[in-house]
């Protein structure tokens, strides 16, 4: 990867990938007040008209959609929200573009891949911008080995160029060694690093 122009920025990095762009963002500031990434963050496309899916391995549905109510203040043309939960209990969002799905724990990683396959594809064939956001690898790292996660990432990111969907990441490097790391970051075409002096961009 090289770094692009500008070595070193303030927060929130102009981001304007193309579709079928994976996006991964380190936030090293773990001190900072309001750290800038947030999940759900806005999106990158117009949500009236784009498929949004949202994926966290560790807050509900509902809470998931209060964020994005809060930060984006409009619904998608449609989205999904895809939690990892014991039980279907928290799958019902009235009122909103959003529907929830759920596999029953983080590390299950062949129901994950295939609920996020299975909407990405479909959204592809309607021919629609897709916006996808994976609340946290670390967390992901905490039920499976860095070998299982890569194979995973790898193929997700593989279905996401695919489908021509935006689709962002988010990784704590403080949780794991340089060398996990800098391996993960591998995966992707875009690499956002933040820590407390600011943000660097780096593309392959």
């Amino acid at each position: 990867m090289n770094p692009d122009s500008g070595a070193r920025s303030p927060p929130d990095p102009p981001l304007d990938p193309d579709p079928g762009t994976n996006v991964l963002v380190l936030d090293r500031s773990t001190g900072a007040a309001e750290p800038p990434f947030q999940f759900p963050d806005a999106p990158v496309l117009d949500p009236s008209e784009s498929h949004v899916l949202l994926i966290s391995l560790t807050r509900s549905a509902k809470s998931c959609l209060e964020t994005w109510d809060r930060q984006v203040g409009a619904d998608p043309a449609e989205g999904v929200i895809l939690c990892a939960l014991p039980n279907g209990s928290d799958v019902d969002l009235p009122r909103s573009a959003f529907s929830a799905a759920f596999v029953n724990s983080p590390g299950a990683l062949t129901p994950l891949g295939i609920r996020i396959t299975e909407r990405v594809d479909e959204w592809a064939e309607r021919g629609r911008p897709i916006d996808v956001q994976f609340e946290s690898i670390s967390t992901l790292l905490q039920y499976v080995d860095i070998e299982s996660a890569y194979r995973f990432l790898s193929q997700l990111t593989g279905r996401c160029t695919a489908a021509n969907a935006i689709a962002r990441y988010r990784l704590t490097p403080a949780a794991h060694d340089e060398e996990t790391v800098e391996a993960l970051s591998g995966l992707f075409d875009v690499v956002i690093d933040r820590d407390a002096d600011g943000w660097s961009r780096r593309s392959r």
